[in-house]
């Protein structure tokens, strides 16, 4: 009976052993759940509230819709670099000889990928006077074109004919930027 009661001891105590170790399996499992729960019901709620206000942010995303499409009249026509290039040069051509300036020089440097954006910087050796330069610069201003000044600098080019100036200015014209692969990135 001894062996019997010894065998039986031991038999309890094993399986008491693994209900202790299978026990503590389950309490890590249960952190494990409690925090799997916990993280889907805060996403749960993120999406509750996104659809709580989803008429404030269809109407937002429409109204931004609208500044885009308004500010986007503003750019180049989207299309090879050389071209969007010409192109901004010719307009920049038509308010030199508005303004009466002389072209000394006139360079294109590289495009500036900017995102959504593409600058076309072109830089400018003019000379005139300070009149000239105002009436440059206003017509720039009155532009319905987005054209940015990106460098100004003005001395005079003669110190016995100080009316007369040298204009270095590089200003840059906007075009949507094109993909990777050529294909226009907002269609």
């Amino acid at each position: 009976m001894r062996r019997g009661a010894v065998a039986g001891l031991i038999i309890v105590g094993l399986i008491l052993g693994s209900l202790i170790v299978y026990g503590s399996g389950l309490d890590e499992n249960r952190k494990e759940l409690r925090e799997e729960i916990y993280l889907a019901k805060r996403t749960l709620l993120k999406y509750r509230s996104l659809l709580a206000r989803a008429e404030s942010i269809n109407s937002e995303l429409e109204e931004l819709k609208g500044k885009y499409d308004e500010l986007s009249t503003g750019l180049f026509e989207k299309g090879n670099p050389s071209v969007v290039h010409t192109r901004v040069q010719k307009i920049l051509g038509d308010y030199i000889k508005d303004s009466t300036l002389t072209v000394v020089s006139i360079r294109t440097l590289k495009p500036v990928d900017l995102g959504f954006l593409t600058g076309f910087p072109v830089e400018l050796n003019l000379s005139g006077d300070i009149r000239q330069l105002g009436m440059f610069l206003s017509e720039l201003e009155k532009s319905p074109l987005l054209i940015s000044i990106d460098k100004l600098s003005v001395r005079v080019a003669n110190v016995r004919e100080p009316g007369l100036l040298r204009i270095g200015i590089t200003l840059s014209g906007y075009a949507p930027a094109s993909g990777k692969d050529g294909e226009n990135r907002d269609e």
